[in-house]
């Protein structure tokens, strides 16, 4: 282990010119330009893929649903996204140790925390940006089977449908970031993957060990946040707005400044 070079010069780039060269990194990798395309697609065609078997997956048709369950059901389309989002995000910092680019980063950029922050705040928007993108096609394809089943529009919008899609949008967002921030950590798309991936299957885990444990741990994880954020929490999950905000703050600091120690401390 070896100390990190530092920047010592006052023409030291700022982290907006960071952030710039990060964006100018990532619009020009056609494959994450791929990524990011085919995370909206296959949302989209979840939403779909949903409300046509929806008599088999839920036993009822489209008529007989609440209007708020109208758009949820075709905004877990967003959830679909976020797989691809966090595997976008890997790549996009992990590929760099992959390919040795990362030595060239800290060469011109010796403020390691810099070049992190300017990863993760590219990455993060770039998932708000496909996750937005992806909660309004599912809401243009709920409104159109919703009014194929004689729901009218203003109906199906005023059923909280605008928090549902807001709260679903956090779930790429976050998870994209902890993915990047694992791949930074660890150093490769694969660890980031299975990091994000980890994070996201502790609910299910979780909700298998059941009884107090659970009832403990449900309100600390991602997902209750993500739920409280969408107005679909129940039970311990429900930790409202303002604990899912700051839920998710926490976590997402809490992986930054590992990433960030693991950058700094060693060498790339």
């Amino acid at each position: 282990m070896t100390s990190p070079n530092r920047s010592q010069g006052p023409n030291r780039p700022g982290l907006s010119a960071a952030v710039a060269s990060e964006a100018v990194k990532l619009l020009t990798l056609p494959r994450l330009r791929f990524l990011a395309l085919v995370a909206v697609v296959l949302g989209a065609a979840t939403a779909l893929l949903f409300y046509l078997t929806l008599p088999v997956t839920q036993g009822r048709t489209l008529a007989e649903l609440a209007p708020g369950e109208v758009l949820s059901v075709g905004l877990l389309g967003v959830d679909a996204a976020a797989l691809v989002l966090i595997v976008f995000a890997a790549v996009a910092v992990g590929d760099e140790y992959t390919t040795g680019m990362m030595q060239t980063t800290l060469t011109l950029t010796p403020a390691r925390g810099r070049v992190l922050g300017a990863k993760l705040v590219v990455v993060g928007l770039t998932a708000l940006a496909v996750g937005v993108a992806t909660a309004g096609c599912c809401l243009v394809i709920g409104l159109s089977f919703g009014a194929s089943a004689g729901f009218a529009p203003a109906e199906l919008l005023a059923a909280g449908a605008w928090q549902r899609a807001a709260g679903g949008v956090a779930m790429p967002v976050c998870y994209a970031v902890l993915s990047a921030c694992g791949a930074a950590a660890f150093r490769g798309t694969g660890p980031g993957i299975v990091a994000a991936l980890a994070v996201l299957g502790l609910g299910g885990v979780v909700a298998l060990i059941g009884g107090g444990a659970s009832a403990a741990i449900t309100p600390l994880l991602p997902v209750a946040a993500i739920h409280s954020l969408a107005g679909s929490a129940a039970g311990p999950e429900a930790i409202g707005v303002l604990g899912g905000t700051l839920s998710l703050v926490l976590w997402l600091v809490a992986a930054s400044l590992l990433a960030r120690w693991r950058l700094v401390r060693h060498d790339a």
